[in-house]
Parts: structure tokens; C-alpha cells; sequence
């Protein structure tokens, strides 16, 4: 994972932010500078962008290993929002009724993104290089800047303060949620799920902006700007009791991946909207298959994007162009979820 680009983010992706009171008078704590990560009153506090960048590459990298990250909280104290979520999920499989369960859900429902309709269950903040790093309130702090990861947003308060005597705040959009459609590529999210009669797999496939401050031009935040591809696996069993789905470990894969995007780069001069996809295709194929190695409630791969072009007046996303794959839980036999998106390239359609 490389994150190296550093961009002026585009003003329409910024909104002004209600920040915390009792933030405008945090200073940064002095030890924080003692070492490249500390943890101070429970949250993480990184010494620079590379020091955050190189830890969730490691913890990312190893996502599907839960004892690596816990491993990591051990060395530094720290308690993080993806752990809490995992608790969650294991208070979950262990409720013995379904008031139980329902109640488990409603007291977190903060923490947990529920589609009622299928009865799947994703962490609200589903960004794993965020959610790793971040304590149960999303919050970790870079330099003197905090920074709190919601479901879809990331809030960015900067601790040192304007000359009017308020610090600057910004809302930056890190996550699309808009799931495409049979016609529409515009898009960066696919949520779809599939059942037999007794299991249920789902996967969710989006594309998240981690950003990093880096400076600031002329007043208005440097964002060091960077895009990974995330694709979610969960399994489900259904209840021969009560006939919902619950979500349980079992063995889990995504097979024959292939995924195209078109990516605005950057080429050193002004990119005119109609013409700026033109050179700038990004390709991942080969029918690559991933595995978990062990039974798993949920099972994590990962893609690094290229980098992409942005000006400050047209924030640019990659398109989707191609999506192409077939996801399994055990128990499910030669059948799955199947998704055969866009102009497949020569790929064959999966059946």
C-alpha cells in the first residue's frame, strides 16, 4: 500500500462541521511527541501521516488475523472501534433468545448498519484503516489534528486556532452509499446478498478515501488523498427456531474476482471533465480467488487504488466500470452469490 499523493481537496467535498466544545481549548498533550504512536487517555495519537499510513497498511494487510490487531492494542493500551464491533458481533452469536438478540442490537445500534429487508449486519464504520486505529468514539489524533470517523464521514479539527479565536473544522465524505444499479456505473458501492434455503452469504465491494492533512495553501487544508477497494464477506446461518438469519463463523470466499475502474490521474494540467477517463483505466483480473483460512464471522480482502487526480472545484471518483465475481459459505455447495457488472472485457459471465 502506497500513500504518497498529496492533493488540494476539492471544496464542494468540504462542509463546515459543529465540532466539540471542549475541543477548541484541547491542546495537543506534550509526550505525544515522545514516540511515532502513543495511546493517552485511550486514544491513539500517530507522530506523522507516514507513521498512520505504514499502521494500517500492517493492520489492513492482516485484517483476517484478529489476534494481529489485538496484539497491537496490547502494545499500546488501546481498546479500538473494530475490536468493539467484533465484541458485538461475538455477544451477538452467543444471545440465547431473539429478544435477546434484538436488545444487543438496539444498544449498539450506533456502532452497527442493519438492513431490515435481509436481515445483514455490517459495522456502521465498515472502513477498516479507520475503525482499527480509531477508539470506540472514532477518535485518533495525527500531529495537532483529531480526527473522528463516522459511518460515512470523516470529521477533521484542526487544534490550532484561527485568528478569530476558533479552530478550523472540516466534514470530508470518505464513504459513498448509494448502491448502483443494473444501468448506472456512476457508483461505487455493491451490497448484495444470496441465500439457500438454510444459508446466506453477503458482500458489500466499496471504495474508501482515507485522508491525511499535510499542510495548508492560502488558508484551506492539503489533504494527503489516497483510495482503497474493500470488499466484505459475512456468512449466515437461519434459525430453525425463529426463521431469522444469524450471522456465524464459517468459511468464506470470493472466487473468480475480476474489477475495472476508470481513474482520473493526474497528468500535470487542467483535466476537462469530458475527456479526462480517456488514458486512465485501472484493471484487476486474472479469475483471482480469496480464501479464509479458518471459519470467520467476517472475511476481509483489500485493493489499493492508483492514484487519482482532484482539483479543489471537481472533487473526481473512480468509475466502476467492471465487477465481476462469485462469493460461497460453507454449506452452500456449487451455488452463490453471483455478479456479473458492466462490459466484462472478454471475461466470460459467471453462472
Amino acid at each position: 500500500m502506497k500513500f504518497t499523493k498529496s492533493v488540494l481537496l476539492a471544496a464542494a467535498a468540504i462542509m463546515a462541521c459543529a465540532c466539540e466544545k471542549e475541543i477548541a481549548t484541547t491542546e495537543t498533550p506534550q509526550n505525544a511527541e515522545s514516540s511515532e504512536i502513543v495511546c493517552i487517555d485511550g486514544t491513539l495519537h500517530f507522530a506523522n501521516n507516514n507513521v498512520f499510513y505504514q499502521t494500517i497498511e500492517r493492520l489492513v494487510s492482516n485484517a483476517n488475523e484478529k489476534e494481529y490487531l489485538y496484539t497491537f492494542e496490547t502494545q499500546y493500551g488501546f481498546y479500538s472501534l473494530a475490536h468493539h464491533v467484533d465484541d458485538i458481533y461475538d455477544q451477538l452469536e452467543l444471545s440465547e433468545s431473539e429478544n435477546q438478540y434484538h436488545q444487543i442490537i438496539e444498544h449498539n445500534r450506533q456502532y452497527l448498519s442493519i438492513d431490515d429487508k435481509t436481515g445483514t449486519i455490517y459495522p456502521a464504520v465498515d472502513a477498516l484503516g479507520y475503525a482499527m486505529v480509531a477508539n470506540i468514539d472514532g477518535v485518533y489524533f495525527i500531529g495537532n489534528t483529531r480526527y473522528k470517523v463516522m459511518p460515512t464521514h470523516l470529521e477533521v479539527h484542526s487544534l490550532d486556532k484561527t485568528r478569530s479565536g476558533s479552530s478550523n473544522c472540516e466534514l470530508l465524505v470518505y464513504a459513498q452509499r448509494q448502491n448502483i444499479t443494473r444501468n448506472s456505473n456512476t457508483d461505487i458501492y455493491i451490497n448484495r446478498t444470496f441465500n439457500t434455503s438454510d444459508r446466506k452469504i453477503a458482500v458489500q465491494a466499496q471504495v474508501f478515501t482515507y485522508y491525511t492533512v499535510s499542510g495548508q495553501q492560502n488558508g484551506v487544508n492539503v489533504y494527503d488523498v489516497n483510495y482503497k477497494l474493500q470488499f466484505h464477506l459475512s456468512g449466515y446461518k437461519k434459525s430453525w427456531f425463529t426463521g431469522n438469519w444469524r450471522n456465524y463463523k464459517t468459511l468464506l470466499s470470493l472466487n473468480n474476482l475480476v474489477f475495472r475502474y476508470a481513474i482520473p490521474t493526474a497528468n500535470g494540467s487542467v483535466v476537462h471533465p469530458e475527456d479526462y477517463w480517456k488514458s486512465s483505466y485501472y484493471k484487476y483480473g486474472d479469475d483471482a480467488s480469496y480464501k479464509s483460512s479458518k471459519e470467520v464471522k467476517n472475511f476481509y480482502v483489500n485493493f489499493d487504488l492508483p492514484e487519482i487526480y482532484h482539483n479543489r472545484k471537481n472533487p473526481y471518483m473512480p468509475e466502476l466500470l467492471t465487477m465481476r465475481f462469485k462469493a460461497f459459505c460453507r454449506g452452500m455447495g456449487d451455488r452463490g452469490l453471483v455478479v456479473n457488472h458492466g462490459d466484462l472485457c472478454g471475461y466470460a459471465p459467471l453462472q
